[in-house]
């Protein structure tokens, strides 16, 4: 082991090099790595219910897709038990890439494109309008239209994502460079008192014009973007594939939308309540893990694997 430790010290996968300086075959823990930093407090949460805070936990950000399945590339897996070092991967466009994963029963894949997807619902709009922004003793029948609200735009905000998402498809089978995080969704949507717009045209999107200038992929690519939706569509990617990460931009801007309107919405409300923290993309994951069911898919891998390095007496039946 101390072979491997010295050969990977200059590589670049330092978690790979700091998980081998941390592992203890003896030591009740579990290990994992995670694709991005968003992915740390969720996976930690979600494996500290499933071991009921038995055994310690240690997490590390592999930065990105490649890097973790480099890593469980270079683990040799008849020196370690792949039962307490766990591997958590976003399935992203995999289905219209074509990209295969290795195949392995410590590997969990998300069932859509990412775990964000499955922290934006009307359930989740709803204990975050109670618990982040204080409208605990507002009107029922109020809250639910505001929640009917959230359900009906969603869709729509789904809809319009849908170009989007075949542009980036079309971007990935072509090998161009595009960089998903200088796609600003404020430059195309605003959302105002918990309506979803379009600033630009539906056919600016449809024509690739929100891409980045030097991408320049229309002079590269021919194929019909119209083909890439309807594959899209056929595939019930509206509610599988789109970004997570877009999703939850909604959501952050419709709570919010619905605070800064309060009086709009909440008749019999005196005062706006104060809000317990503020939310934005960059801490809503943090916020909204802890409130979020686990996907049942997500569940029986942690008993499959995880739970099984429990002592005896606290495993689960």
């Amino acid at each position: 082991m101390l072979d491997i430790h010295k050969n990977l010290r200059d590589t670049e996968l330092p978690s790979y090099h700091e998980f081998l300086s941390r592992y203890n075959n003896k030591r009740r823990c579990i290990y994992g790595f995670v694709e991005g930093r968003d992915d740390f407090s969720y996976y930690y949460g979600a494996i500290a219910i499933a071991v009921e805070n038995k055994l310690s936990i240690e997490l590390w950000n592999a930065r990105g897709k490649k890097n973790l399945l480099a890593i469980f590339n270079k683990i040799d897996w008849s020196r370690f038990p792949s039962s307490r070092i766990l591997f958590f991967l976003d399935r992203d466009l995999s289905y219209f890439l074509y990209e295969e994963f290795p195949k392995g029963e410590n590997i969990y894949i998300t069932d859509n494109y990412s775990i964000e997807n499955d922290l934006v619902s009307k359930e989740i709009c709803d204990r975050l309008l109670t618990e982040i922004f204080g409208f605990v003793d507002v009107d029922r029948f109020e809250k639910d239209r505001v929640l009917d609200l959230f359900q009906n735009q969603l869709q729509i905000f789904k809809t319009f994502v849908v170009p989007i998402m075949a542009w980036i498809i079309l971007c990935r089978r072509s090998q161009l460079p595009l960089q998903l995080s200088n796609l600003y969704l404020k430059d195309l949507f605003s959302v105002t008192a918990g309506n979803i717009r379009l600033i630009v045209s539906q056919q600016f999107i449809l024509d690739g014009n929100f891409l980045p200038h030097d991408l320049n992929v229309r002079t590269h690519l021919k194929t019909n973007i119209s083909n890439i939706v309807e594959e899209f569509k056929k595939a019930n990617g509206e509610n599988r594939f789109i970004r997570g990460k877009f999703l939850l931009w909604f959501l952050v801007k419709f709570i919010n939308s619905i605070y800064d309107n309060a009086n709009l919405f909440f008749s019999s409300l005196k005062t706006v309540p104060k809000k317990r923290i503020e939310i934005s993309d960059k801490n809503a994951v943090t916020i909204i893990g802890p409130r979020a069911n686990l996907p049942n898919s997500l569940k029986d891998f942690l008993k499959r694997t995880c739970v099984v390095s429990l002592p005896i007496e606290n495993q689960s039946e």
